[in-house]
Protein backbone atom coordinates (compact mmCIF):
# COMPACT_ATOMS: atom_id res chain seq x y z
CA UNK A 1 0.00 0.00 0.00
CA UNK A 2 1.39 3.39 -0.94
CA UNK A 3 1.12 6.02 2.01
CA UNK A 4 2.35 9.12 0.04
CA UNK A 5 -0.52 12.16 0.63
CA UNK A 6 -2.51 13.37 -2.34
CA UNK A 7 -0.62 16.29 -3.50
CA UNK A 8 -3.71 19.19 -3.75
CA UNK A 9 -3.82 22.63 -5.22
CA UNK A 10 -6.06 25.16 -4.87
CA UNK A 11 -6.23 27.60 -8.23
CA UNK A 12 -7.73 31.02 -7.05
CA UNK A 13 -7.69 32.27 -3.42
CA UNK A 14 -10.56 34.05 -2.92
CA UNK A 15 -14.06 33.25 -0.71
CA UNK A 16 -14.20 29.58 -1.32
CA UNK A 17 -10.43 29.41 -2.56
CA UNK A 18 -9.56 29.65 0.81
CA UNK A 19 -12.22 27.25 2.68
CA UNK A 20 -10.92 24.77 0.22
CA UNK A 21 -7.18 25.43 0.73
CA UNK A 22 -7.76 25.45 4.77
CA UNK A 23 -9.87 21.90 4.47
CA UNK A 24 -7.15 20.42 2.23
CA UNK A 25 -4.63 21.60 5.17
CA UNK A 26 -5.85 20.17 7.78
CA UNK A 27 -6.56 16.11 6.16
CA UNK A 28 -3.57 14.18 7.10
CA UNK A 29 -3.52 12.05 3.94
CA UNK A 30 -3.37 15.24 1.95
CA UNK A 31 -0.38 18.24 1.26
CA UNK A 32 -1.59 21.53 0.11
CA UNK A 33 1.01 22.01 -2.43
CA UNK A 34 0.17 25.25 -2.98
CA UNK A 35 -2.46 28.05 -4.25
CA UNK A 36 -2.48 29.87 -7.21
CA UNK A 37 -3.82 33.36 -7.93
CA UNK A 38 -3.65 36.85 -9.78
CA UNK A 39 -3.86 39.68 -6.66
CA UNK A 40 -0.81 40.82 -4.43
CA UNK A 41 -3.49 42.21 -1.86
CA UNK A 42 -4.55 41.10 1.44
CA UNK A 43 -6.35 37.91 -0.01
CA UNK A 44 -3.00 36.31 -0.97
CA UNK A 45 -1.39 37.66 2.25
CA UNK A 46 -3.58 35.39 4.60
CA UNK A 47 -2.08 32.68 2.61
CA UNK A 48 1.49 33.32 2.79
CA UNK A 49 0.80 34.35 6.60
CA UNK A 50 -0.62 30.23 6.36
CA UNK A 51 2.56 29.73 4.80
CA UNK A 52 1.16 28.20 2.26
CA UNK A 53 3.07 28.16 -1.15
CA UNK A 54 2.32 30.98 -3.38
CA UNK A 55 2.23 30.77 -7.32
CA UNK A 56 0.94 32.94 -9.72
CA UNK A 57 -2.08 31.91 -11.80
CA UNK A 58 -0.64 33.82 -14.93
CA UNK A 59 2.66 34.67 -16.14
CA UNK A 60 1.40 38.22 -16.32
CA UNK A 61 0.71 38.23 -12.77
CA UNK A 62 4.07 37.21 -11.32
CA UNK A 63 5.66 40.56 -11.94
CA UNK A 64 3.24 42.20 -9.87
CA UNK A 65 2.78 40.15 -7.37
CA UNK A 66 7.12 39.90 -6.62
CA UNK A 67 6.83 44.09 -6.92
CA UNK A 68 3.96 44.15 -3.74
CA UNK A 69 6.01 41.73 -2.12
CA UNK A 70 4.64 38.46 -2.61
CA UNK A 71 7.33 35.52 -2.37
CA UNK A 72 5.81 33.76 -5.40
CA UNK A 73 7.21 30.27 -5.73
CA UNK A 74 6.41 29.94 -9.37
CA UNK A 75 3.52 30.09 -12.35
CA UNK A 76 0.55 27.71 -12.46
CA UNK A 77 2.55 25.30 -15.08
CA UNK A 78 5.20 24.29 -12.50
CA UNK A 79 2.45 24.03 -9.84
CA UNK A 80 1.11 21.48 -11.91
CA UNK A 81 3.56 19.70 -11.81
CA UNK A 82 4.14 19.38 -8.23
CA UNK A 83 -0.11 18.04 -7.91
CA UNK A 84 -2.24 15.08 -8.21
CA UNK A 85 -5.68 16.96 -8.24
CA UNK A 86 -6.67 20.86 -8.39
CA UNK A 87 -9.77 22.75 -6.84
CA UNK A 88 -9.87 25.48 -9.48
CA UNK A 89 -12.04 28.16 -7.34
CA UNK A 90 -11.36 31.18 -9.97
CA UNK A 91 -14.21 33.91 -10.92
CA UNK A 92 -16.64 32.43 -13.08
CA UNK A 93 -16.12 31.09 -16.29
CA UNK A 94 -12.18 31.84 -15.90
CA UNK A 95 -12.09 27.95 -15.17
CA UNK A 96 -12.62 26.86 -18.63
CA UNK A 97 -9.74 27.92 -20.17
CA UNK A 98 -7.93 26.42 -17.14
CA UNK A 99 -9.33 23.44 -17.76
CA UNK A 100 -7.67 22.46 -20.32
CA UNK A 101 -4.61 23.23 -18.74
CA UNK A 102 -5.29 20.53 -16.30
CA UNK A 103 -6.10 18.38 -19.03
CA UNK A 104 -2.93 18.86 -20.33
CA UNK A 105 -1.06 18.49 -17.67
CA UNK A 106 -3.23 14.84 -16.67
CA UNK A 107 -4.29 16.75 -13.41
CA UNK A 108 -7.53 15.57 -11.92
CA UNK A 109 -9.77 18.93 -11.15
CA UNK A 110 -12.78 19.94 -9.31
CA UNK A 111 -14.84 23.15 -10.35
CA UNK A 112 -16.40 25.51 -7.93
CA UNK A 113 -20.48 25.86 -8.89
CA UNK A 114 -20.10 29.08 -11.10
CA UNK A 115 -19.09 26.94 -13.85
CA UNK A 116 -21.51 25.31 -16.44
CA UNK A 117 -22.44 21.77 -15.86
CA UNK A 118 -20.61 21.30 -19.65
CA UNK A 119 -17.38 21.96 -18.65
CA UNK A 120 -17.01 18.18 -16.46
CA UNK A 121 -20.17 16.71 -17.26
CA UNK A 122 -20.61 16.08 -13.60
CA UNK A 123 -22.06 17.92 -11.09
CA UNK A 124 -21.58 16.66 -7.50
CA UNK A 125 -23.93 16.58 -4.75
CA UNK A 126 -22.56 14.39 -2.32
CA UNK A 127 -25.80 12.90 -0.84
CA UNK A 128 -27.07 12.16 -4.25
CA UNK A 129 -24.07 11.16 -6.66
CA UNK A 130 -20.93 10.86 -4.78
CA UNK A 131 -20.19 7.21 -6.33
CA UNK A 132 -20.92 8.76 -9.54
CA UNK A 133 -17.57 11.07 -9.10
CA UNK A 134 -15.30 7.90 -8.30
CA UNK A 135 -13.20 7.02 -11.02
CA UNK A 136 -13.71 10.93 -13.03
CA UNK A 137 -10.91 12.95 -13.68
CA UNK A 138 -13.01 16.25 -13.43
CA UNK A 139 -15.83 17.23 -11.61
CA UNK A 140 -17.87 20.36 -11.20
CA UNK A 141 -19.04 20.84 -7.03
CA UNK A 142 -22.86 22.63 -7.46
CA UNK A 143 -23.69 25.52 -5.60
CA UNK A 144 -23.66 26.14 -2.00
CA UNK A 145 -27.90 26.36 -2.55
CA UNK A 146 -28.70 23.01 -4.33
CA UNK A 147 -26.31 21.73 -1.55
CA UNK A 148 -28.35 23.28 0.92
CA UNK A 149 -31.34 21.67 -0.36
CA UNK A 150 -30.18 18.32 -0.60
CA UNK A 151 -28.32 18.13 2.93
CA UNK A 152 -32.17 19.62 4.09
CA UNK A 153 -34.46 16.67 2.12
CA UNK A 154 -31.36 14.18 2.76
CA UNK A 155 -31.43 14.87 6.40
CA UNK A 156 -35.03 15.22 6.54
CA UNK A 157 -35.90 11.53 4.53
CA UNK A 158 -33.10 9.82 6.80
CA UNK A 159 -34.59 11.46 10.11
CA UNK A 160 -37.59 12.30 9.71
CA UNK A 161 -36.96 16.00 11.04
CA UNK A 162 -36.58 18.98 9.89
CA UNK A 163 -33.36 20.98 10.62
CA UNK A 164 -32.34 24.68 10.60
CA UNK A 165 -32.62 25.91 7.28
CA UNK A 166 -29.79 29.19 8.27
CA UNK A 167 -27.13 26.14 9.35
CA UNK A 168 -27.75 24.37 6.32
CA UNK A 169 -26.80 27.53 4.27
CA UNK A 170 -23.98 28.34 6.07
CA UNK A 171 -22.09 25.06 7.90
CA UNK A 172 -23.03 22.17 5.69
CA UNK A 173 -21.97 23.20 2.39
CA UNK A 174 -18.60 24.11 4.09
CA UNK A 175 -18.23 20.53 5.75
CA UNK A 176 -19.68 18.73 2.69
CA UNK A 177 -17.14 20.80 0.40
CA UNK A 178 -13.87 19.96 2.47
CA UNK A 179 -14.82 16.36 2.87
CA UNK A 180 -15.96 15.85 -0.62
CA UNK A 181 -12.90 17.49 -2.10
CA UNK A 182 -10.89 15.14 0.69
CA UNK A 183 -12.60 11.90 -0.47
CA UNK A 184 -13.20 12.61 -3.90
CA UNK A 185 -9.21 13.16 -4.42
CA UNK A 186 -8.41 10.18 -2.25
CA UNK A 187 -10.67 7.59 -3.99
CA UNK A 188 -9.74 8.47 -7.63
CA UNK A 189 -6.22 9.53 -7.28
CA UNK A 190 -4.34 6.42 -8.80
CA UNK A 191 -1.68 5.60 -6.32
CA UNK A 192 0.08 3.76 -9.73
CA UNK A 193 0.23 7.08 -11.38
CA UNK A 194 4.58 8.62 -11.94
CA UNK A 195 6.16 10.68 -9.24
CA UNK A 196 6.57 14.44 -10.75
CA UNK A 197 9.67 15.25 -8.80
Amino acid sequence: MNNRKVRVAVNGYGVIGKRIADAVAGQEDMELVGVADVVSDWRIKVAIAKRYPVYASTPESIAAMRAAGVPVVGNLDDLLQRVDVIADATPKKVASANFEKYKAASVKSIFQGGEKHELTGHSFVAQANYASALGRNATRVVSCNTTSNCCFFSDHRAHGALLWPVALRTVAPLSIAASFHARWARETWQPERPSRA
